[in-house]
Formats: C-alpha cells, sequence, structure tokens
C-alpha cells in the first residue's frame, strides 16, 4: 500500500522526548494581528494583485502538479518527538487548534502521526539522519509525491531554524482512489473517465505526511504559540523554503522579526480559509492561484467594509 511504503513514522519509533526545546518559552496571551496596507513601488496594491503575489511567491508544488490540501475526511494528526513532554504537548495542541479553527479534522489522542515534529540539538545533521535512513520516504519515485532533488538538499543542509518535507498524492476526486502507479502495483490505475475535461480535472492533490525538524539551538527565544503557529503554516499549505516574504506581514517572516510576529495572522488565516474553500477542479495552476487570490481579496474587501 502507498502509506505503509511511503510511512516514516517507523524511524522515530522509540525516540525518547529528551532534547532540551531550551529556545521555546511558554505562550503569552494571544494578541490580534491587524493587516498592513501593502505598498509597491510607491502605489498601493489591490486586494488581488497583493493575494496574487502572496499566493504565488509561497507556493510551491510537485512537478506537474496542482495544489494540494488535507482532505477534509482525513484526520490530522501532529505528533512532536525528542522535546521536552510539556512542550511537546503545548506543541501538538497548539497545531490542533489551528487544524480545528479551519475546519479540518484533528487525531484523536493516539493516533498515527502523519504531521511528524523532531526537536534537534542541529538541524542539518537530523534531516541528514532521516534521508540516509529512508531515503525513499523523501523521494518516493511516486509521481506527483514529492518535491524535487534540488528542494530536497536544501531540506538537508538548510541552516534554518525550522525544515519541512511534504508528501502529497494525486487521488480521484470521486473514488478517492490514487491515481499514479506504485511500486507495489503491477499495472497502472484504470480510471474511468467522468465529467473532467480540458479546462476541469477530475483528480485532487492530498497532502497525506508532513515531517518537520525544529533546531532548538536556532529558534531563538520564540514562543510555543509562535512556534506553533510557524508550523501550522507550513504543514498545513504547500509553502516554498525559499520564498521571499518580506514584503508580506505573514508569521513566515517570525525568524526575521520574533517581536514583530506573535503567531499567524489575519492575512495568513485567510489564505488558508480560502486555500481550503477554493474549488481547485480547474486543470491550470493559474487558475488554481487565481481562485485562491479572488476569494482571498472579496474576503478582504468584506472586512473592510464591516470594519473587521
Amino acid at each position: 500500500m502507498l502509506v505503509s511504503v511511503l510511512s516514516i513514522a517507523l524511524m522515530l519509533a522509540g525516540t525518547q522526548a529528551a532534547s532540551p526545546a531550551a529556545g521555546v518559552q511558554a505562550a503569552p496571551q494571544d494578541e490580534s494581528t491587524t493587516l498592513s496596507t501593502i505598498e509597491v513601488e510607491g502605489q498601493r496594491r489591490t486586494a488581488y494583485d497583493a493575494a496574487r503575489a502572496f499566493t504565488n511567491e509561497i507556493l510551491v508544488t510537485p512537478p506537474r502538479r496542482g495544489i494540494a490540501r488535507w482532505r477534509t475526511t482525513d484526520p490530522i494528526c501532529p505528533g512532536v518527538v525528542n522535546m521536552q513532554r510539556d512542550v511537546a504537548q503545548a506543541l501538538a495542541d497548539r497545531i490542533a487548534d489551528r487544524v480545528i479553527e479551519l475546519g479540518l479534522q484533528a487525531g484523536e489522542p493516539g493516533c498515527k502521526a502523519n504531521m511528524i515534529i523532531v526537536g534537534a540539538d542541529d538541524g542539518a545533521a537530523m534531516a541528514s539522519s532521516l534521508i540516509e535512513a529512508r531515503p525513499r520516504a523523501y523521494i518516493t519515485g511516486i509521481a506527483g509525491t514529492s518535491l524535487t532533488y534540488r528542494a530536497l538538499n536544501i531540506f538537508r543542509t538548510s541552516d534554518a531554524p525550522v525544515r519541512w518535507w511534504m508528501l502529497t498524492v494525486p487521488l480521484d476526486a470521486r473514488t478517492g482512489e490514487v491515481t499514479v502507479r506504485t511500486p507495489d502495483s503491477e499495472d497502472a490505475p484504470i480510471r474511468r473517465i467522468d465529467g473532467a475535461g480540458r479546462l476541469r480535472s477530475q483528480d485532487i492533490n492530498a497532502i497525506f505526511q508532513v515531517m518537520v525538524v525544529v533546531d532548538v539551538n536556532r529558534i531563538g527565544t520564540v514562543d510555543v504559540g509562535q512556534l506553533g503557529d510557524y508550523i501550522a503554516m507550513v504543514a498545513l499549505a504547500q509553502v516554498d523554503a525559499q520564498a521571499d516574504v518580506a514584503g508580506f506581514e505573514t508569521v513566515l517572516n517570525l525568524f526575521q522579526d520574533p517581536a514583530g510576529v506573535s503567531g499567524l495572522t489575519d492575512w495568513d488565516l485567510t489564505y488558508l480559509r480560502q486555500l481550503y474553500a477554493a474549488d481547485l477542479s480547474v486543470l491550470s495552476a493559474s487558475a488554481q492561484v487565481g481562485r485562491i487570490a479572488g476569494a482571498m481579496a472579496r474576503a478582504e474587501e468584506a472586512d473592510d467594509a464591516t470594519g473587521d
């Protein structure tokens, strides 16, 4: 089965929550964050322009695949290892709260982790050891499930405080069956084409596993709430590790401005909500981006009209 072939939870079996998460502090009371006007070359962007620019900047997908997201029918189960028990629990709870806030399913206690967060004294060394232990869990050899070898090298060698690797799978939107050949399948999947055309797809791309490595020596003084929100953003959406988001008000700027980023911003939440609400059955990735950006712009304009 695909999941058994790709599962990486066994790599971490028996890992003790022993490494001190020294840089993670208790979260203060949440503070609301509002989206400020975004300026580009001295002119105010329209809400749509800003939303499209943000989506284009952060989004990254496997080659020749559209946007992926977690299925609303699949429980999302954060599992935190190699951190102090209280920190690990608080981090998992924070992420689960964000999952529920977006209308997605959070796994019950004891569920099998499909969003795995690993603490490490050396993030690059941990990433390398994970890849060496199970290379097929990262570059699977299955079309449409992972990013490129170049992206994997960035995951392995980056000096980022937090790094992540996401696995996605193409599914038949009607049946939920995998639509690509897997290593343990003898024949290519047989598809019944029903209603798809040149502009619409019968496939959906689903996230089914994320590995996140937290370098506790590089995260600085961020608290559990900030860190949990950052991880939620990169694990609930396909985010380019090299995205330049300096011009946007987003939690992705956390490690550039810890004092100025309290957690997920209104902008981030609008993006995530519209990502999960959008009809992504259109074939063109550009059209998918346009749908998300358009929905973000309408939500922003509605908030402006009501004074929220």
